[in-house]
């Protein structure tokens, strides 16, 4: 018995040596392939260390290693859990274990990449130049989003410093090169303030594959009593009925869920305690109650049940007289003043959704009345030509995974998704959601020209760190982007003369059809 279990333990480590070797292959090719892809090399001509280990890092993560791990594990073996900064290396150790362990011999593996002390020396070193120095008593670095108001507010921005910012982080997909410049020139000045040094990463646009806009719902004001903080009865909705459009808003004391308009002449006639008597969209009686009169004209309504109105909801006053709710005599009141707002589609699992070109407006699923789907909810997406890139099958994630779908059918115009998980309840989806294609080689193209803009005036402000999305060679010269981006780069240049063009620790290859975008705007490498 003990014979045949070490048997089968010699023969599990002879297994995963031979599984091991194969994946070193697989790690070395996959590595290269992205290199070449990348085709950045540093002086000497060769690819720096780190984006060798880098690139077997990404090869290796392309794969599911949970069984691996675990058979390794119970052999009392590495399971390849904290490789990052010499992936190659700690590969290598195990492959030569087995082989110990085996009694055959060293397999007498050529060190591709960097070993462990190396590769850790590297990551230091490389950690420090990226993020700056680490703070006393604590070895990680803390990096911030700078919101839109850290462009207008300096003590923010200083806020941020002395709570302990080692790098503060602008999304270049939202403002602009003005708003990022503000940013940095607050924080320069924290920085002499408070004499703590923070770096600046700058987060270039990726392509945005996103839900497009929803059709608008007939115009119309809902309101509800809300429950406050205790289990207190609810508070009713309070409106403010101003008495014209573009009226100054009073201050109040609580919130106010809408703020209509009650023409001046109709306003003056109605008093303290009146009601205004309606039929809501959904044929509820309902009332709004006159509580007081506001500074400048106008009243302060309070409504005690949910209700939903319109522009042609007509409302009659009502007043109290001899103990009786009593109409006066005034013409049929109408407020306006009413905002616009889109349609409402909510998904469920086993719901359709179309996706479409971006110009068609979103709208929920249309039913008949006894409430089966006539037509599948619909929504645009920008890049609507990927479309024709995906296939029966093909996974989707909407806004940030939030609900998950899968392609049912692809038609000329759109494709119909199945809605295969969402949160409890549903999701409610709105418009400029992200939408995903796990897998799917959407072929979305080079850098645009904004976006390319934006890489350079990224370079050209006074920061440490750069950042793409993807991983890869930015082909620019494929859409002609090769010709523009010299005379843009000319001009800005010469337009803020003192800030100069960083010099990229790696230089990068290229030839006269080809523009890569540098390896320090990926983030490897600090310039």
């Amino acid at each position: 018995m003990q014979n045949d279990d070490t048997t089968a333990v010699a023969d599990e480590r002879e297994t995963l040596l031979q599984e091991l070797l194969a994946l070193r292959v697989d790690l070395i090719q996959g590595a290269a392939s992205r290199l070449r892809t990348l085709s950045w090399v540093d002086e000497s001509g060769r690819y720096p260390d780190s984006a060798h280990n880098l690139a077997h890092y990404l090869a290796l993560r392309c794969r599911d290693l949970r069984e691996l791990q675990i058979r390794l594990a119970r052999q009392g073996l590495s399971s390849l859990g904290r490789v990052e900064a010499h992936v190659l290396a700690s590969i290598d150790q195990v492959i030569r274990v087995l082989a110990q362990l085996g009694g055959a011999p060293d397999p007498g593996l050529e060190p591709l990449a960097p070993g462990f002390d190396a590769g850790n020396a590297l990551l230091t070193i490389n950690t420090r130049k990226l993020f700056g120095p680490p703070q006393p008593r604590r070895a990680v670095r803390i990096m911030v989003t700078l919101p839109p108001e850290a462009a207008s507010d300096e003590g923010l921005v200083q806020a941020m410093l002395e709570s302990g910012m080692d790098c503060a982080r602008i999304n270049c997909a939202h403002d602009g090169a003005e708003s990022w410049r503000r940013m940095i020139e607050h924080l320069r000045r924290a920085q002499a303030s408070v004499g703590r040094e923070c770096r600046v990463l700058m987060d270039l646009a990726g392509h945005k594959i996103r839900t497009g806009a929803l059709d608008a719902a007939p115009t119309c004001t809902e309101v509800r009593p809300r429950r406050g903080e205790s289990d207190s009865a609810a508070m009713p909705a309070r409106l403010l009925l101003l008495p014209y459009a573009g009226a100054p808003v009073p201050p109040t004391d609580t919130p106010v869920q809408a703020c209509l308009v009650l023409e001046a002449k109709v306003s003056g006639r109605i008093r303290r305690g009146d009601r205004l008597e309606f039929t809501d969209l959904r044929g509820r009686k309902r009332h709004l109650a006159i509580e007081k009169a506001l500074e400048g004209g106008g009243w302060l309504a309070l409504a005690f049940r949910k209700t939903r109105f319109g522009p042609d909801t007509a409302m009659q006053v009502v007043r109290m007289r001899f103990g009786r709710w009593t109409p006066i005599r005034e013409p049929v009141i109408r407020l306006t003043g009413h905002r616009p707002a889109p349609v409402k589609i909510r998904l469920q699992p086993g719901d359709r959704l179309r996706l479409t070109d971006p110009e068609l407006p979103g709208r929920p699923a249309r039913r008949d009345p006894a409430g089966q789907v006539l037509e599948p909810a619909r929504i645009g997406i920008t890049a609507a030509p990927i479309l024709q890139r995906v296939g029966p099958g093909q996974p989707v994630w909407i806004d940030d995974g939030k609900a998950g779908a899968v392609v049912e059918a692809v038609h000329a115009d759109a494709v119909l998704l199945r809605i295969t998980q969402t949160p409890p309840g549903g999701l409610r989806l709105k418009a400029d959601k992200g939408i995903n294609f796990p897998g799917a080689a959407l072929e979305l193209g080079p850098l645009s020209a904004k976006r390319t803009l934006d890489a350079i005036l990224c370079r050209m402000q006074d920061h440490q760190l750069k950042k793409m999305p993807q991983l890869r060679a930015l082909q620019l010269a494929q859409d002609g982007m090769a010709a523009a981006v010299r005379p843009m780069r000319s001009s800005l240049a010469s337009a803020v003369p003192d800030a100069g063009e960083s010099r990229p620790a790696s230089a990068h290859s290229g030839s006269s059809t080809t523009e890569a975008v540098p390896l320090d705007l990926t983030g490897w490498v600090e310039s």
